[in-house]
């Protein structure tokens, strides 16, 4: 490497400190918000990770249940922690974006690696290992890596009666006769079905929201499938909904209001007990811990 080129690296090394302590400055300014119980909670920090205010509604305070306090509370500055460090890599990512070593990546691997980090869970660490994990390998390897996404584009579709993914419709749940279609247990996500079924004690139906309510990302209840929930336990004369939404700001918003929706229904509402840690996610609990969470659900009211 010449001294040209190791002048020219240098240079844009000082571009990027000086770059990352605007960048700093600028997220130090924006506020990130965020609320739990619908709305009765509301926490407020800047993008530098800092709580600037905690407001709790007078409603919450007169109903002196400290432990519905404590998981709301918990559960805004959990969500409030992610909001922010989500805003931090965003722009984080669009300064550094400009800013490219010449020669360090071929236009391929760059393009790869940037696709990679789309993905959920997946940084820059672990795109770069995927990537040269991808490279090392045979050509097989990765055309069979193709065919398989393209195959889940596909051939996969939604059940209608559950939303859960399947090749077929109804999906195999929905059409054993082992199943009791009475109960029902709504979660988030499929991958939320699949987490219940590894544990092998549910046997009952699904009902997957396809998200949860949340106001800033503008998803409220028309864009969920809860209305077809509703419609649901009418036709079919269900007993009881547990409610097995994540026990975090947004899920336990979206449990509150599915309550609300079927309490006039004359059926059980039960939500999923607290063996599942506040903001964590159904997909990463183990067999265990759901089974303690599925029987000590609670009835809603």
């Amino acid at each position: 490497m010449s001294v040209k080129d190791l002048g020219s690296i240098f240079k844009q090394a000082q571009e990027m400190q000086t770059k990352m302590a605007d960048v700093q400055r600028d997220l130090a300014e924006k506020k990130v918000e965020v609320s739990t119980g619908g709305g009765m909670v509301k926490v407020v920090a800047n993008g530098i990770n800092e709580i600037i205010s905690v407001n709790i509604d007078d409603e919450l305070i007169n109903m002196n249940d400290r432990e519905v306090l404590e998981d709301l509370l918990t559960g805004a500055i959990n969500e409030i922690h992610r909001k922010v460090k989500d805003l931090a890599q965003e722009e984080m990512t669009r300064f550094t974006g400009g800013i490219k070593i010449p020669g360090l990546f071929p236009s391929a691997v760059i393009e790869l690696l940037e696709q990679l980090q789309r993905m959920p869970g997946i940084g820059q660490k672990t795109a770069e290992r995927l990537s040269f994990f991808l490279m090392r390998g045979s050509e097989q390897q990765a055309y069979k890596l193709a065919d398989a996404i393209y195959k889940v584009k596909e051939k996969i579709i939604l059940c209608s009666q559950c939303h859960s993914i399947t090749e077929f419709d109804p999906c195999g749940i929905c059409q054993d006769p082992k199943r009791d279609p009475t109960f029902i247990c709504v979660v988030e996500e499929p991958h939320d079905v699949y987490a219940m079924e590894n544990m092998g004690y549910f046997k009952g139906v699904y009902h997957v929201l396809m998200g949860v309510i949340s106001p800033l990302d503008g998803i409220g209840p028309a864009e969920l499938t809860i209305e077809s929930l509703r419609k649901r336990v009418l036709k079919d004369g269900v007993k009881e909904v547990v409610l097995a939404t994540n026990p975090n700001m947004e899920g336990e918003s979206t449990a509150i209001y599915i309550a609300k929706v079927l309490k006039m229904e004359n059926i059980k509402i039960t939500r999923i007990a607290r063996g599942l840690p506040v903001g964590g996610d159904i997909e990463y609990a183990d067999e265990v811990t759901l089974m303690k969470s599925l029987e000590g659900r609670t009835e809603m009211k």
